[in-house]
C-alpha cells in the first residue's frame, strides 16, 4: 500500500486575523461553450469534494481528460452532445447509477431534480462524501465500488455564545426538536436555530452520526439549500449548521473560494461535539505556522474519531475497474483504482492535504462495494448510511 456596509467594515477590522495562502483556486468545471465528450472521463457529485477534484484535474497532468461538473452551476449540463440536468451532490451517485443502468435520470427525494431523459454512458464517476448507503445504490445487476481517496471530519458551524461544545446528545436533541423551546431545552437554556442541507451529501452522514432519521427530524429544523457555506446561512446569534472540515479548513486558507469570510467575521466559528482523554474539547482544526504563515490544518484525533470522521469516495462501476471485464476501461482504472492509481500519486496527495482532507493509507482500494438496490428507491433513496469508515479501518498517514 501506497502511503453589507457593516459586514464590509467588519471585514476590514478583523483582516489582520484571515488565514491566508497564496495558491489561486483552480477551477475545473467545464466553461461555458467546452464541448465535453463521452470519451472524456467525466464526474458529478459531491459539494464536498468538487474543490479537492477540480484541483486535481485542473493541476495534474496526469488527470488530463478528466472533467468533474460542480454540484451547482448552469443546469443542464451537456456530455457528448447529450444535456440533462447537472446532478446536486449526493445526486451524484443516483446520476452514475442512472447512467450504467440506462434507467431514468431523476433527482432524490431532499433534492430533487426533473426527469433529465436517459444519461447511458455519459458519466463515468461520482464523488462521494458518504459510504454505500444500504438499499440506495445500484445493485447486483451492474454494482458500484466506493473507492476511498481521503478523510475528511464533519462538525458544525456556529455563531454566538453558548453553542462552541454541544455534545452528541444535545445535537441530537436540538435536531428532533419541533419548536423552539425544545431547541433551546436541548442546548441549555441557549437560543438556537438547526438548519440543515438539504442538497447536500453531508444530510445524510450528518442525521446518522447524531443517530436521527429523516423521520426523527425535528420540525424546527429548517432547511438550507447547500452545504459548507456560512455567509448568509450562519452568520446570526443562536445558528448552527453542519460542516465539512476540511471545506472550512480550505476555506479559510483561501486556497478555494471562501463562502464563509463573511460569517467569520461576524462570529461564526466550528464547534466540536467530541472531548479529548482529559475531557477538554477536541477542535477539529489546529493552527500551525510555516515560515512566517499560519493555516489551519486538521486534528488527526478529531479526524479519527468513529462517529464523526468521514472516509471521501470517488465512486464507480465495478466491471469498468476489473480486468478481465468485457466492460474493463483501463484509463478509468488508472486514475482512480489501486494503490497506484494516479489520484493516489505524491503529488495527489500534496494537493489533496491542502484542500484539509487527510490522506490515507487505504486510498485507492476497491474492496468496497456498493449494497443492493431498492428499485422503488430510484437507485439512491431512502436506506440508511453507511458509517463512512473504510472496512478496515484503516490507519490516517
Amino acid at each position: 500500500m501506497r502511503k453589507s456596509n457593516g459586514i464590509a467594515a467588519v471585514l476590514a477590522a478583523t483582516a489582520a486575523s484571515t488565514l491566508v495562502l497564496t495558491a489561486t483556486p483552480a477551477m475545473a468545471e467545464p466553461a461555458p461553450g467546452t464541448t465535453v465528450s463521452a470519451t472524456n472521463i467525466v464526474g458529478v457529485g459531491s459539494d464536498t469534494t468538487q474543490d479537492v477534484l477540480n484541483a486535481l484535474t485542473a493541476d495534474l497532468a496526469p488527470l488530463d481528460g478528466v472533467v468533474s461538473f460542480d454540484a451547482t452551476g448552469p443546469s443542464p449540463i451537456t456530455v457528448g452532445g447529450i444535456s440533462f440536468t447537472r446532478p446536486n451532490s449526493g445526486n451524484g451517485i443516483t446520476a452514475l447509477s442512472r447512467s450504467v443502468d440506462a434507467g431514468l435520470w431523476v433527482g432524490t427525494v431532499t433534492c430533487p431534480a426533473p426527469p433529465g431523459g436517459t444519461i447511458t454512458g455519459l458519466l463515468d464517476f461520482a464523488r462521494s462524501w458518504r459510504g454505500p448507503k444500504a438499499r440506495g445504490d445500484l445493485g447486483p445487476s451492474a454494482p458500484l465500488t466506493f473507492i476511498p481517496m481521503a478523510r475528511d471530519a464533519l462538525t458544525y458551524a456556529y455563531n454566538g455564545a453558548g453553542l462552541s461544545n454541544l455534545t452528541l446528545p444535545q445535537l441530537r436533541n436540538i435536531y428532533s426538536a419541533n419548536t423552539a423551546a425544545q431547541a433551546k431545552t436541548a442546548a441549555g437554556g441557549v437560543d438556537v436555530t438547526p438548519l440543515l442541507p438539504t442538497c447536500s451529501d453531508t444530510r445524510d452522514p450528518f442525521l446518522d452520526a447524531i443517530g436521527l432519521t429523516e423521520t426523527t427530524l425535528g420540525d424546527y429544523v429548517k432547511p438550507t439549500p447547500q452545504a459548507n457555506k456560512a455567509d448568509g446561512i450562519v452568520d446570526s446569534p443562536g445558528e448552527i449548521v453542519p460542516f465539512s472540515t476540511a471545506q472550512w479548513i480550505a476555506q479559510r486558507n483561501h486556497v478555494t473560494t471562501s463562502h464563509v469570510d463573511l460569517a467569520y467575521a461576524l462570529g461564526t466559528r466550528l464547534g466540536t461535539p467530541l472531548k479529548d482523554l482529559l475531557g477538554d474539547p477536541l477542535a477539529a482544526t489546529k493552527s500551525v505556522t510555516t515560515n512566517g504563515v499560519t493555516k489551519l490544518v486538521p486534528d488527526p484525533d478529531y479526524y479519527a474519531n468513529a462517529t464523526f470522521g468521514r472516509d471521501v469516495y470517488n465512486v464507480v462501476e465495478t466491471a469498468r475497474i476489473t480486468t478481465g471485464n468485457a466492460k474493463y476501461d483501463s484509463a478509468l482504472a488508472a486514475v482512480f483504482a489501486g494503490p497506484s492509481s494516479k489520484i493516489t500519486s505524491a503529488d495527489s496527495d500534496a494537493i489533496i492535504a491542502n484542500y484539509g482532507f487527510q490522506v490515507v493509507s487505504y486510498a485507492g482500494d476497491t474492496d468496497i462495494p456498493g449494497t443492493a438496490c431498492n428499485p422503488a428507491n430510484n437507485g439512491d433513496i431512502g436506506g440508511t448510511t453507511g458509517s463512512g469508515d473504510h472496512a478496515k479501518g484503516g490507519a490516517l498517514e
